[in-house]
């Protein structure tokens, strides 16, 4: 079988996923919710931080 090279780039992505999976498979699963608290903490912290910079950045 002769596939063209962006097939097969992308099946061997595909593999690459399956065996990330294969191996995380036994991992402990975290609540979606408790992913969007996290995201929406670190947003609030990185918005912090560009707003101090931004700041302090005008005293020099």
């Amino acid at each position: 079988m002769i596939l063209p090279i962006a097939d097969y780039l992308e099946l061997l992505e595909d593999l690459e996923d399956l065996a990330t999976i294969a191996e995380r498979r036994n991992e402990t699963t975290i609540p979606l919710e408790d992913v969007l608290t996290e995201l929406n903490l670190l947003q609030a912290i990185r918005l912090s931080l560009n707003k101090l910079l931004k700041n302090n950045w005008h005293n020099y």
